[in-house]
């Protein structure tokens, strides 16, 4: 193409941009990941990098805000009736996607209704349980007819078998009632949503998001490097204004000149677990669990992630500190006498490369071999960590994990898993303790389980070790337009843009506790 025509061009996409954004803007942001492109997937299993995408290109019924709250979003408004067993939501008049075609009421019953139809995770099911026929549901079967109803284009009713009182705050999660033109999975082309931005452009591992509504910077470039040298070179390039997520190893090294490192709470508290699969020997024996854990060297760990992470609080709230076996020698060798193990034995360890785990992994490795402990590292990177992940082949796990929501039920979720039914998330612990409460994230303070009584039953098999919390930790330029964070979400480079109708408040937490 002649230089001439690739300037027009170029010129020719600037102008788009700023034409759909509309008034109120205030330039470009230019962000960088410190990871690989995550697939766009509107009803995969939670991750923060694609729910920050996503939460740019679309949104859902409902939206949870920084304080806690939930507002409506493509909702005006919405009330509960019928004791709490009939929900109804009246869209937001004009409601259409970023490519103009109308969204009506159906593209939100395909979006509640296309999570639960998964058979690698069933996430979507957890939060949706309360929902009439989610419950029956199981993988390979015919779904029995759900309890949602579209009678006009502007109308969406829910009817639940059990009152959950937290509903808007579970239709609020990325993905739960988030409409696309097109729910196929794939790359990032088709994510056409509703939301302040619109995808302009994609491809060669770069995003371009032009504002289509509200005050955000008027567009957001979005670039995936990974690499230290490579990061930093960009960084040095004077063209970034926000590094997240940044590689922990980076945060360890001087702060580059014109650069900040921000930390922030999340909420819910976000932990990086060692996970050690109850149905893979030689983990399904206590003996070999125990071993390992002893051969863990937690404040090691903390002091690896350095200002990305903090010694780990609590795993489930209201429970107290997780009691974690000490790091030592002399236990490791006396559990692999009790269990018989011989003098060492080999596991294998996945995790994501581009995250916490890539950073402690080769260390915890050393600490473990010192005990005759073979651990053999499987460092994988977005869509193939999550896939391997899921599947549950690996000995053990290095996992980021977030619950979905604040609460004893939400923090215990996916921690046991029940028999034939896919993972929450993508943690799979292979674990089906005797004792453990079975409660569902709805149904109420009679079905509330006890914090204590889970830690418990955790702290018995260590099966799951909470190693370090890890607060959202970012790198600012100096002087550029910041990077507001979400408690919960993480980036939130449109949070200035005007609030739609608010409907039904709910707090975070209900008064039960859940």
């Amino acid at each position: 193409m002649p230089r001439f025509a690739r300037a027009a061009l170029a010129l020719a996409l600037t102008a788009a941009i700023g034409s759909c954004a509309g008034p109120r803007g205030h330039g470009a942001l230019e962000w960088v990941a410190g990871c690989v492109v995550p697939r766009f997937d509107p009803d995969g299993p939670p991750d923060d990098v694609r729910w920050a995408i996503e939460r740019l290109l679309s949104q859902g019924l409902t939206r949870e805000r920084p304080d806690g709250t939930v507002e409506g979003a493509a909702a005006e408004r919405y009330e509960a009736a019928n004791g709490g067993l009939t929900w109804t939501f009246h869209l937001r008049g004009g409601l259409r996607f970023t490519d103009g075609h109308p969204c009506t009421s159906a593209d939100f019953r395909a979006a509640l209704a296309g999570g639960l139809a998964r058979e690698d995770h069933s996430t979507r099911a957890a939060l949706l349980d309360a929902l009439r026929g989610v419950r029956p549901a199981r993988p390979g079967r015919a779904k029995p007819a759900l309890g949602i109803e579209t009678p006009d284009p502007r109308t969406i009713v829910l009817r639940l078998a059990r009152p959950d009182s937290l509903l808007p705050l579970e239709l609020a999660l990325p993905g739960v009632s988030t409409p696309w033109r097109s729910r196929m999975a794939g790359d990032w082309s088709g994510a056409i949503g509703i939301g302040p931005y619109r995808l302009a452009r994609s491809g060669g591992g770069n995003l371009v998001m032009a504002r289509a509504s509200g005050a955000g910077p008027d567009s957001i470039r979005l670039r995936f490097v990974i690499g230290l040298a490579r990061l930093r070179s960009v960084l040095r390039s004077g063209q970034v204004d926000v590094l997240w997520p940044p590689p922990p190893e980076l945060l360890n090294q001087p702060v580059p000149t014109g650069f900040r490192i921000e930390r922030s709470e999340a909420r819910p508290q976000r932990t990086l677990l060692l996970v050690m699969r109850a149905d893979t020997p030689p983990t399904s024996l206590e003996a070999a669990r125990r071993a390992l854990a002893h051969g863990v060297n937690r404040s090691e760990v903390v002091a690896t992630l350095g200002p990305s992470a903090t010694p780990a609080g609590e795993l489930i709230p209201g429970a107290g500190p997780f009691d974690a076996p000490r790091y030592d020698a002399t236990e490791v060798a006396s559990w692999m006498a009790k269990g018989e193990l011989g003098k060492s034995f080999r596991v294998t360890l996945l995790f994501d490369a581009d995250r916490s785990g890539g950073a402690v992994a080769r260390v915890m490795q050393g600490t473990w071999a010192r005990q005759n402990l073979y651990v053999e590292l499987d460092g994988l990177r977005g869509s193939d960590y999550e896939r391997a992940a899921i599947a549950g082949h690996e000995h053990l796990v290095l996992a980021e994990r977030q619950p979905l929501e604040s609460g004893v039920s939400f923090a215990a979720l996916g921690l046991a898993e029940a028999w034939r039914v896919p993972p929450v998330g993508t943690l799979r612990t292979g674990w089906h303790p005797a004792g453990w409460p079975g409660a569902h994230v709805t149904g109420g303070a009679a079905h509330r389980p006890s914090a204590a009584l889970i830690e418990g039953l955790l702290e018995r098999d260590l099966v799951v070790i909470p190693l370090a919390d890890l607060p959202w930790v970012r790198m600012v330029r100096e002087g550029g337009p910041g990077a507001p964070f979400h408690p919960h979400f993480g980036p939130d480079f449109a949070s200035s843009a005007p609030r739609s109708a608010a409907g039904t408040q709910s707090p975070l937490r209900d008064p039960a506790g859940r």
